[in-house]
């Protein structure tokens, strides 16, 4: 938190001493980046709660949330930034002059915010590699940190290429530098977010997790339900946040007792938590499985 909000307290105040709308741009990713972490705090503490009264299904859903209402805020930003670029080009192209740049700021701005965000991506890679990568709140942040200090990086390579142009023959570019510039790292944020939404999206609309943890999952399941005098019908998982649920659907060759449901739930829930970070199992007494809830 005091990470984001030093780079965006700096993008904003070198923003305005430089005139450089790029800068304002990055201040105000790493401002979000602050705001969300205050949220991300409360989020990481109760989405390993367990289910109560309120939340029958438990508190792991909210991480999912979160993360989508991130991504998507960032993604707004990106719209917002992008548009007013392409504005300011566009009035340029009308006749309209921009107020020039100044650089001597910008050198020492993008230095110390690389820095900044080196530190913060360590950070946040590491406790996402204690919580054995499990906290998608620690892989989305150390990702965006990543990310910004990219951007400083670029937009403070853009601007030398920009400076460096004045006197030349391709000068004309130079008043709206600093636009292409926001132009550019639009473009490129906007994949990365995008790509981050689509993804926390699908946790909160309870899409099946991927191929790969299905497939994991399901042989866990054999294994234990071979042991058992029960058919296997089908598996599903869903994935919300660091929190993998599983739906065992089995049918009892024999009369079976609520004792015996709950040992095979205990006894898969045992083998996926080597897996996964946190784990929750249901089994259901069905004949033909998710055909069930189709509607009629």
């Amino acid at each position: 938190m005091v990470g984001n909000l030093t780079m965006g307290v700096a993008g904003v105040a070198a923003s305005i001493l430089s005139n450089s709308e790029a800068l304002m741009v990055d201040g105000l990713f790493s401002l979000v980046g602050f705001f969300s972490a205050m949220v991300a705090i409360r989020v990481g503490r109760q989405s390993a709660a367990g289910a109560d009264a309120d939340r029958p299904f438990g508190y792991a859903m909210d991480e999912a949330v979160f993360t989508t209402f991130r991504s998507l805020s960032l993604l707004g930003l990106v719209v917002f930034a992008f548009t007013n670029a392409v504005a300011k080009i566009a009035a340029y192209a009308g006749g309209t002059t921009p107020a020039p740049v100044r650089f001597e700021v910008i050198g020492v701005y993008t230095f110390v915010i690389c820095l900044i965000c080196a530190g913060l991506w360590f950070n946040h890679h590491r406790s996402w590699k204690k919580t054995g990568e499990a906290s998608d709140i620690l892989k989305l942040e150390a990702r965006a940190a990543a990310f910004d200090g990219a951007i400083t990086g670029c937009a403070g390579v853009g601007f030398g290429i920009v400076f460096l142009l004045q006197g030349t023959s391709l000068a004309f570019i130079a008043p709206v530098g600093d636009s292409i510039i926001v132009v550019v790292l639009c473009l490129v944020a906007s994949g990365t977010y995008w790509s981050d939404f689509k993804s926390s999206m699908g946790e909160v609309l309870g899409v099946s997790a991927s191929q790969d943890v299905v497939a994991s999952v399901h042989r866990v399941v054999t294994e234990v339900v071979t042991k058992h005098d029960v058919d296997l019908v089908d598996v599903a998982v869903l994935k919300a946040g660091r929190t993998f649920s599983t739906a065992v659907y089995v049918n009892p060759k024999a009369a079976i007792s609520g004792l015996q449901v709950d040992a095979i739930s205990t006894e898969i829930r045992t083998v996926l938590l080597k897996q996964f970070k946190q784990a929750e199992v249901l089994v259901i007494v069905s004949e033909s499985g998710r055909e069930s809830f189709k509607p009629v």
